[in-house]
């Protein structure tokens, strides 16, 4: 979400808002994001299916992050992203507890958040990285769209050789 919200203010201020709008826009959307996390928990945990709606969420914040430098309504496709990532946040966070055993469970914790906050680090700086040689407003929200669609690679590479957990 980091790489998504770090270069949203620019890709609406792009579309025509000010910069100080842009911001409001992008505080609002993360304020819908708080509230989506539980709730998308609670509804997939009463739905049974987490891995496809991991999909299905993936698939709709790429396709919504392919067309917001493209649309002229950049809040609705916004809005689609910060719902979307709502339900992959708690979905992700529980991947590792599936496939650690208590005794190794804080290390495995420990890597897998070393991994995602240094991913955090770089990858906003690379999407700016990108926007600059690109020269294109597009770029980051088309690299984060890249990203996420990566991320559907990964799920399904971890559903292929994690084994689960005994319960």
């Amino acid at each position: 979400m980091a790489l998504r919200s770090g270069h949203a203010k620019r890709s609406a201020a792009w579309s025509g808002w000010s910069l100080a709008e842009a911001s409001s826009i992008v505080s609002l959307i993360g304020w819908v994001l708080i509230p989506s996390v539980p709730l998308s928990g609670f509804l997939i945990e009463r739905l049974g299916r987490p891995t496809l709606c991991m999909i299905a969420a993936f698939a709709i914040t790429a396709a919504a992050l392919i067309v917001l430098p493209f649309t002229d309504v950049p809040l609705a496709a916004f809005a689609v992203v910060a719902l979307a990532v709502g339900v992959q946040a708690g979905l992700i966070m529980a991947l590792p507890a599936q496939v650690l055993r208590p005794e190794s469970r804080g290390v495995g914790m420990g890597v897998f958040f070393t991994c995602y906050f240094v991913a955090m680090a770089i990858l906003p700086g690379a999407a700016g990285l990108m926007r600059d040689i690109s020269g294109s407003p597009a770029t980051p929200a088309l690299f984060a769209a890249a990203m996420v669609l990566l991320c559907m690679l990964a799920l399904a590479l971890f559903r292929a050789v994690a084994p689960t957990k005994e319960t």
